[in-house]
């Protein structure tokens, strides 16, 4: 009985979202607000690191979904119609990793890597703080529905590795690229509203050079974040944003 009351409820929900939408008169409006969430799988790589300390940290963390970002970022319409829109924005991204592993503290200390100690520091869980510029191009198919591509430019400007066996709880404060990404998804609008979820389909990303424990390489491996700077490593990342249109245009384009 219950499911069947939340499944009445949905149906009620998006009955009265098409009747909103298809009663509503056309509009154009100059910018919108979005709040977004997204989950992704871990990044679990630990590349030719021996079998232990390896297999007891993968062990330890068998779950493979984790990752969290939140996102705020406000649009302005640059081009549109009744069949398309165009829009570039400006966000803030956060980047909320919760596999705990090592990280390179001769880094976020600032040591120089060939007198830094020999030591694991392990995250408990690692914040990215980034500015997020997106270009978002939608096409309108039927009753609400639309289509979606968005292009978007990360850059970090602060890191924490929220270390537990340190402790600090600082981070600290760098800007740097950090990522270029495509998501193609759907949406549906309902009157000023906008809910739509996309997946992230390509990421060329700079090699975060703090999950890179040198001490593990320093004989062995040549470090990657060395030899390399960018990748296109991509986890699966769903995610979901909801928007809201604002600031209407006096004059309407010709349709």
């Amino acid at each position: 009985m219950k499911i069947l009351r939340i499944t009445s409820s949905i149906i009620l929900l998006l009955t009265l979202c098409f009747s909103a939408a298809a009663q509503q008169p056309e509009e154009f409006y100059k910018w919108d607000v979005s709040v977004s969430y997204a989950l992704q799988e871990h990044d679990k790589r630990m590349y030719d690191w021996p079998k232990f300390p390896k297999q007891a940290i993968l062990d330890r963390q068998p779950e493979n979904w984790g990752t969290h970002w939140y996102g705020l970022t406000i649009h302005r319409n640059i081009l549109e119609s009744k069949d398309f829109k165009l829009k570039v924005g400006l966000g803030y991204l956060t980047e909320y990793r919760t596999f705990r592993r090592p990280f390179n503290g001769c880094l976020f200390f600032g040591y120089d890597k060939n007198f830094c100690p020999d030591v694991l520091w392990f995250t408990n869980g690692y914040k990215i703080k980034m500015v997020n510029i997106p270009i978002d191009y939608s096409y309108h198919l039927f009753a609400g529905l639309n289509v979606n591509i968005a292009f978007e430019g990360n850059f970090s400007f602060y890191k924490n590795p929220m270390s537990q066996n340190l402790s600090f709880k600082e981070g600290y404060f760098q800007f740097n690229g950090y990522s270029f990404t495509a998501f193609p998804g759907i949406s549906y609008d309902a009157i000023r509203f906008r809910v739509k979820l996309d997946y992230r389909a390509f990421q060329y990303r700079k090699i975060d050079q703090m999950i890179w424990h040198y001490a593990y390489f320093r004989n062995t491996t040549p470090n990657p974040a060395e030899t390399s700077t960018y990748e296109t490593y991509n986890p699966a990342h769903f995610r979901l944003t909801l928007s809201y249109e604002f600031g209407k245009r006096e004059f309407q384009e010709e349709r």
